[in-house]
């Protein structure tokens, strides 16, 4: 159950944009369409934010839109069985409890009810070893780094590389290769000192190989499909969701976008090539996907990468397109990706994570 419904509901009026935002300041990854009554007209997921994303759908167009009309609801007077049975057999995460009349009463989300009632949800196990590239030197956040190896930036009581490592096992996965380089002693050191119930392997550069080069290093360890990510990201998304995506596009390497809307502060002109004035917008916003820093990717693509060359993975995606490989691009909401890789960006994830 949730205290106040203001932070999960939105009515049908507003834009995807409006409701993306109310989804993400709620943090359960939907949200609740209601009318000018409060009568429930549907839900919208993150997912759905993904697919109306991936088909090049206006947000600032009605959420009513996009959202699932035919969507999983209760009357009050339910009982406890109704709801387990719901969310043992479904792919329901919120169930909206209404009354005699439609109008939206509470809601019940799958994992406070297992908490509540005491039952364990089954973790999935996800068979694929994580591989966080935490060799740079992290210039862009000296002079902390001057002194701390940017993996080890504290975010609040522990260091974010942790925090990337815990998010990664409570979606399921629990094998981690961290390539090291820069200050690699303070990082190894850390994990000796704060035992860790995952399996974690250490893969040193003798050299400087990017945020992809040291891929060639790690794939005589890994047969397996496996996941990439920084050391300065950490996303809020459900991981297993992006494997079914990765997996249901065949594609060979998905990379994590984040959208970001940037808004222009001036009027802008758009003339003919005669100088003619043929309209202007004042303040116009942009939304653009930007890569977050995370890829999920085939075993096959480790092949390409030879381990003794300076690579980003930018250059592997570049690398993947010209030979004709497919690369999928996974959506996500803006603040379902913080980034600590500068030092404004640092700043504002402390402050969005209250810390």
């Amino acid at each position: 159950m949730i205290e106040t419904l203001d932070k999960i509901q939105v009515l049908k009026s507003k834009t995807i944009k409006d409701a993306v935002a109310i989804m993400d300041i709620a943090g359960h990854g939907i949200c609740i369409c209601i009318d000018d009554s409060e009568k429930v007209v549907g839900i919208m997921t993150d997912g759905d934010f993904r697919r109306a994303v991936l088909n090049d759908v206006d947000l600032n167009n009605s959420i009513e839109s996009i959202v699932n009309q035919d969507c999983i609801k209760l009357e009050e007077g339910f009982g406890r069985e109704d709801v387990k049975n719901i969310f043992l057999t479904t792919f329901a995460r919120a169930i909206p409890v209404v009354n005699a009349d439609g109008a939206l009463q509470d809601v019940i989300f799958k994992e406070d009810f297992f908490n509540k009632e005491g039952l364990n949800q089954v973790k999935e196990k996800l068979p694929y070893p994580v591989v966080i590239m935490a060799g740079g030197e992290g210039t862009r956040l000296a002079p902390f780094t001057n002194i701390l190896p940017k993996p080890l930036l504290p975010l609040g009581n522990d260091p974010v590389i942790k925090v990337i490592m815990d998010r990664f096992n409570a979606g399921g996965a629990d094998e981690f290769y961290i390539t090291v380089n820069s200050k690699k002693k303070m990082i190894k050191g850390y994990f000796h000192d704060h035992k860790s119930p995952y399996k974690i392997h250490f893969v040193d550069e003798n050299e400087p190989l990017g945020t992809a080069g040291s891929l060639g290093l790690v794939k005589k360890n890994i047969n397996t499909n496996c996941f990439v990510v920084n050391c300065d990201v950490v996303l809020d998304i459900d991981y297993s969701d992006l494997v079914k995506f990765h997996n249901t596009g065949n594609f060979d390497l998905t990379l994590v976008a984040s959208l970001k809307q940037y808004t222009i502060p001036y009027g802008v002109c758009n003339v003919d090539n005669e100088g003619l004035l043929l309209s202007m917008q004042e303040k116009p916003e942009q939304h653009l996907l930007v890569n977050a820093g995370l890829y999920f990717l085939n075993r096959s693509v480790l092949d390409l990468i030879s381990g003794d060359e300076f690579l980003h993975m930018t250059d592997i995606v570049n690398i993947l397109k010209e030979k004709g490989f497919k690369v999928g691009v996974y959506p996500v909401t803006e603040k379902s990706w913080l980034d600590v890789g500068q030092w404004k960006e640092y700043s504002d994830t402390l402050k969005q994570l209250g810390l």
